[in-house]
């Protein structure tokens, strides 16, 4: 009987440890994303501010940890507890030698959390700008001494979210979801579209019928159930299907957390998001990248050849295959951060954490899930030699984020490929040609600050930039850039575009004028004329709404043309 009771024992105080690990949450006003650094300071202090009214929800529970994000490795971080930022601090904890990405550090006491407001945040020595941010938005999400004393960032700047979070533990704890938007919704005129929002689990009971209401242009609401899965501390996309809109313009939309499981939130200050739709034209491209492990040692890669080879014919546009040769004579050591467990094997817009077999069936699988998704950019890329060398090239790329956005952390990465090569060697493939080969990767984490951190609403980004062609290129004539929108913090690829290297363009059509490449665009009599342009042009008005380019009456006009890779904005005066 000892012996049995001996067993029971050890399975009775690990079940009873998972329930005391179960019963905590995580709030705050960031996602689990620490998407940039804020305050470019390399010694400071952070924290948010959690009101009354949120306090009262936790009342009587234990606050013993605090989730930090930090952008960078920090020497020291102390966390704290306090009321007033500028006075004593409640409770504390000092850690050395803490990580990019989230810590949880715990604190010396816990501290019951009263039902008044408080703040919780951390100071912090680095290296490098170690404070952290999210892609979220609070009026009390960023509180900051920077070296100057504390100031609310979010209120006086627009400051994006802290990446902060209390740790909260005990009984019976809120049942709270969090619905956002992270971007407008684009629409192409006269088609269905989707209304697109998040929702974040802010406790622990588990989600499974959510019903969501919209409006739209403050009209009446429409309530949809949406069944999913949602986890604690998870977030997901959710969508509502709407039939689209005939004309051109911009609609307001408010989307509302009804209920969870039948039952009302508990924090209804976190259930109602407001996004903006843009009905366009035509919508901005997303393409989709996949980069292959390969090599001519390989028997079975030509499985991989086989796939990149049937999704270029079909979706010429739109699919961007790059064979990233491993250990043979085509081989770069510009792509040895890229690795691979097997060959042949595959890696979609870079997320390592899924390996792809590239037979032509999933490589297509995959690619229609991710071709479907909104862009957060269009990208387009042109580019020409410098001289009749042909040694140097010059890249111009331009990017548009189609909203006004602030804290954005993205970078830019050329790929240079080439087509119809021989193996020098004998081998498997010694009579197959090999295409889209990665000759040179000009910075495999994208160029820094080749993206700006904030845009305009409808801002073309314009960059140029200079390039060598590799000595190892077999034929000039069969080479093409890539162009990679690359994520700062995950360094995933987000969009891309591809283009031919011209050896007709001068460098002064690549580098001057939107004129030379884009006629000039012209309005008789309220008509809107492309004068042999032969892209699409979408037409917007100074508030920024979209029109018909059919009826134009006085006043200044924003035109936006895209063809193929290439994207413009011309400004027309109408009188």
């Amino acid at each position: 009987m000892r012996k049995k009771i001996l067993l029971i024992l050890p399975l009775l105080l690990f079940a009873i440890t998972q329930q005391l690990q179960a019963v905590t949450c995580n709030w705050g006003y960031c996602n689990s994303v620490v998407n940039d650094q804020f305050g470019s300071v390399n010694k400071g202090k952070g924290a948010i501010y959690i009101p009354a009214e949120i306090s009262k929800m936790y009342e009587g529970k234990q606050l013993s940890y605090v989730r930090v994000g930090l952008a960078a490795k920090a020497k020291t971080v102390k966390v704290f507890v306090t009321k007033d930022l500028n006075g004593e601090y409640i409770t504390t904890r000092t850690q050395r030698d803490q990580l990019s990405g989230f810590n949880e550090i715990k604190f010396a006491e816990p501290w019951t959390i009263d039902g008044e407001g408080f703040y919780i945040g951390y100071e912090f020595e680095s290296d490098d700008y170690a404070l952290g941010a999210s892609t979220m938005y609070n009026e009390n999400a960023c509180w900051a001494d920077l070296g100057d004393g504390w100031k609310n960032y979010a209120v006086e700047d627009h400051a994006l979210a802290l990446s902060i979070q209390a740790k909260i533990s005990g009984d019976d704890l809120p049942k709270d979801y969090w619905l956002f938007c992270s971007n407008d919704i684009l629409a192409e005129a006269g088609k269905p579209f989707n209304i697109n929002f998040s929702i974040r689990n802010m406790g622990t009971a588990i989600g499974r019928r959510f019903q969501v209401a919209y409006s739209i242009d403050g009209g009446e609401e429409v309530t949809e159930e949406i069944k999913q899965t949602l986890g604690q501390d998870m977030e997901k996309d959710f969508s509502i299907a709407h039939p689209g809109y005939a004309s051109l313009g911009k609609h307001s939309v408010q989307i509302r957390l009804v209920s969870v499981n039948g039952e009302a939130d508990a924090y209804e200050g976190n259930n109602v998001a407001n996004s903006t739709i843009r009905v366009m034209n035509t919508l901005p491209v997303q393409r989709v990248v996949f980069e292959e492990g390969t090599g001519t040692w390989c028997p079975y890669c030509i499985r991989g050849i086989e796939g990149f080879n049937y999704m270029t014919e079909k979706y010429p546009d739109t699919f961007i295959g790059i064979a990233v040769h491993k250990d043979d004579q085509f081989a770069t050591s510009s792509y040895d951060k890229l690795t691979f467990s097997g060959y042949p094997s595959s890696y979609a817009m870079r997320d390592c954490s899924q390996s792809i077999n590239p037979s032509s069936a999933n490589l297509e699988g995959v690619y229609k899930v991710i071709a479907a998704q909104q862009p957060v950019a269009s990208v387009g890329v042109v580019a020409g030699y410098t001289d009749a060398s042909e040694t140097t090239f010059t890249v111009r790329t331009n990017l548009n984020f189609f909203t006004a956005k602030t804290g954005l952390n993205y970078r830019l990465s050329y790929v240079l490929l080439e087509s119809g090569m021989i193996a020098y060697q004998q081998g498997y493939y010694k009579d197959t040609e090999m295409n889209h080969v990665a000759r040179m990767n000009y910075s495999f984490d994208g160029f820094a600050n080749s993206v700006p951190k904030s845009v305009e609403e409808e801002e073309d980004v314009e960059s140029f930039r200079d390039l060598e062609m590799p000595t190892t290129v077999q034929n000039k004539d069969n080479v093409e850039l890539v162009c990679l929108l690359i994520d700062g913090i995950s360094g995933h690829i987000v969009n891309a575009a591809k283009c031919e290297i011209d050896a007709e363009a001068p460098v002064s059509a690549i580098r001057e004028t939107r004129q030379q490449l884009v006629p000039v665009f012209t309005v008789s009599n309220g008509q809107l004329n492309l004068n042999g342009y032969r892209g699409t042009v979408s037409v917007y008005d100074a508030s920024g709404k979209q029109v018909s380019a059919d009826h134009l009456q006085a006043g200044l006009y924003i035109l936006r043309a895209t063809d193929g890779n290439q994207s413009f904005v011309q400004k027309v005066v109408v009188r």
